[in-house]
C-alpha cells in the first residue's frame, strides 16, 4: 500500500504502531477484541482510503493468524512470530522478536537481532525503499550466518538468506 507511508505520514505511523502494539500485547491470549477496539479509535476519525484499507487489512490478517495460532495451540512467542511472518506482517514480527531480543543474551541475542532485521528488510521493501532494505538485509545475513543456529525454532535458514541476498519474496518460515 504505497499511499500508506508510516515513514513520512504521522497518522500512518500512529495507526501502524498502535495496531501492532495492541496485537502483540494480546498474542498471549489470542484475543482480537482489544485490537478491534484500538482500530475503532482511528476509524471514528476522518481517514483516507489508504488509512482505512490498512486498518481493514491488518485486522483481517490478525484475525487469520490468531485463528491459526488458536488451532495449533501455539503460545511460544518465537513460533508465533513465524506465523506472523508467513502472513506478511513483518512490522509485527519485528516487534515480537525485539521483545524476545531484549530478554536474551550472547549468540541468541545476535540471532534474534538478525531475525528482526530480516523482518525490517521486508518492511522497507513494502515501502519501496530498496536502499534501506539492502542495508538491513546485509546486516541480517551476517547475523543469520554467524548465529542462526541459536534461534529457538528449527527452520531452514538457507531460503531466508537467499531471499535476503537477492531481495526477493520472503520464504515461508512457519
Amino acid at each position: 500500500m504505497p499511499e500508506f507511508d508510516p515513514f513520512n505520514d504521522r497518522l500512518a505511523r500512529d495507526i501502524r504502531n498502535a495496531l501492532s502494539e495492541a496485537m502483540v500485547a494480546n498474542l498471549p491470549t489470542l484475543d482480537l477484541d482489544p485490537v478491534r477496539q484500538c482500530a475503532a479509535t482511528f476509524s471514528i476519525r476522518e481517514l483516507s482510503a489508504a488509512h482505512r484499507a490498512y486498518i481493514e487489512d491488518r485486522l483481517s490478517r490478525y484475525h487469520n493468524v490468531f485463528a491459526l495460532l488458536r488451532k495449533q495451540a501455539e503460545h511460544d512467542p518465537f513460533r508465533q512470530s513465524l506465523a506472523l511472518w508467513d502472513a506478511g506482517l513483518f512490522f509485527e514480527v519485528h516487534e515480537v522478536i525485539e521483545r524476545l531480543w531484549k530478554e536474551s543474551q550472547g549468540d541468541q541475542k545476535s540471532a534474534l537481532q538478525a531475525m528482526f532485521r530480516a523482518a525490517g528488510t521486508y518492511v522497507h521493501l513494502e515501502q519501496g525503499n530498496p536502499v534501506a532494505a539492502r542495508s538491513m538485509a546485509d546486516k541480517a545475513i551476517q547475523g543469520l550466518t554467524s548465529h542462526g543456529a541459536c534461534l529457538p525454532a528449527t527452520f531452514d535458514l538457507a531460503p531466508l538468506i537467499s531471499a535476503l541476498q537477492q531481495l526477493t519474496q520472503p520464504p515461508r518460515l512457519g
